[in-house]
């Protein structure tokens, strides 16, 4: 038994759904959004697989767009606009089952750059595919590059506000004599170690002085050292953020880190 969308529509939507937001958003996607989470409510899926979903409709779109075909290139924004739509969805199925979280949110916002990087860059390959052209394969990169870069302003001042309400708080502690939790340093595991190690592979300042030192051995010695450096650091980059957002998500770290700088705020 599907329950009626006005019902729905003030369950899921923000009361100020129409009113923010670009217009698409406001006046059409929101609003068939809500019949896909009609559909899925009763399935008992959550708000995480949502998001899980949408970067597969990403990947799909991305891979249509490789191809480079005008059929293929079609269905590739045909699945993109398919992942705008759902992306919708994921918010209004936490509304209706109370499971919002900031955890979720960042999520949400992670997946976006997945999306945005996947499905660009599949642009940028199939226009090198089909037009055999190293141009176009940089037109698309930079275009996949720029894009990303516009809605990491957006992330970086919200990054900024958080560091100032962190100082602030800190502040607040030092002046007042407030006591906090103080952490204790526990022994690792060896899987953290080695996750440790990763993470500081990962770091540019590491990755800076790696590429140098495979860059001078290279040049002197005549060895293949930077492609292979390059294949260890895409695949350790690789694990390290997948593994990263499964423990942030699953461990709902945005909302434990939120509520231990800011709670009694």
């Amino acid at each position: 038994m599907f329950e009626p969308i006005d019902k729905l529509r003030g369950i899921c939507q923000k009361k100020d759904y129409k009113k923010t937001g670009n217009m698409m958003a406001r006046f059409i996607t929101r609003d068939m959004a809500l019949y896909i989470t009609r559909l899925l409510i009763p399935t008992g899926i959550t708000a995480n697989q949502v998001v899980f979903i949408t970067v597969m409709l990403g990947f799909i779109s991305a891979v249509c767009f490789a191809f480079g075909s005008a059929f293929m290139t079609l269905a590739g924004a045909f699945f993109f606009q398919f992942w705008y739509l759902s992306d919708h969805v994921d918010g209004q199925i936490a509304r209706y089952r109370k499971t919002s979280s900031l955890t979720g949110t960042f999520y949400d916002f992670y997946a976006h750059y997945i999306v945005h990087f996947l499905v660009l860059g599949g642009v940028a390959l199939g226009l090198y595919i089909r037009h055999v052209d190293f141009r176009f394969l940089i037109l698309g990169l930079t275009a996949c590059f720029s894009v990303n870069m516009v809605s990491l302003i957006n992330d970086c001042i919200y990054k900024a506000f958080y560091n100032g309400l962190s100082n602030e708080r800190a502040d607040i502690v030092v002046k007042t004599g407030v006591k906090t939790e103080g952490k204790t340093e526990k022994q690792k595991s060896l899987p953290k170690k080695i996750f440790v190690f990763m993470h500081k592979l990962t770091e540019i300042h590491v990755v800076m002085n790696m590429i140098t030192v495979a860059a001078i051995i290279d040049f002197f010695f005549d060895t293949d050292l930077m492609l292979f450096e390059g294949f260890v650091l895409a695949i350790t980059a690789t694990a390290v953020w997948i593994i990263k957002l499964a423990y942030i998500v699953r461990g709902k770290e945005v909302d434990r880190k939120y509520s231990e700088l800011f709670r009694g705020r």
